[in-house]
């Protein structure tokens, strides 16, 4: 079960969530993320998070579905790829995507629309 989006995620949080026992640190649950430096609670929002590669930034579908899938961007869906409201990030957690539209599954030809960080439309190319 991946932890919270917001609020306060304990250190007991993340360790359950990893997996871990006993005393352990921030750097060495980081490390074990695989999550990079600086350490920080922040980084574990949402953990664990699905990579996916997507399309730049647009502001209409069809700007979006002439994208290539080139950018690593994170979702917090089961899937391997963004589904309605699922929380699409640009950085691991941290960072939601901005308003507008994106191609995610090339093979699919379909982009997405982003509101407030949240999936909440798809389209056909």
């Amino acid at each position: 079960m991946a932890l919270q989006t917001s609020g306060l995620i304990s250190m007991s949080d993340i360790r359950t969530e990893l997996g871990l026992t006993g005393a352990v640190s921030l750097g060495s649950m980081s490390n074990t993320a695989g999550l990079s430096d600086p350490d920080s609670m922040s980084e574990f929002y949402g953990y664990p998070l699905t990579l996916f590669m997507g399309g730049e930034f647009s502001f209409s579908p069809t700007g979006a579905c002439s994208a290539t899938t080139t950018l690593p961007y994170y979702h917090d869906g089961a899937g391997a790829y963004p589904a309605y409201n699922d929380l699409v990030y640009s950085f691991t957690g941290v960072d939601v995507l901005s308003n507008g539209w994106y191609k995610g599954d090339p093979s699919a030809n379909v982009v997405f629309s982003i509101s407030s960080g949240v999936v909440s439309e798809f389209r056909n190319c």
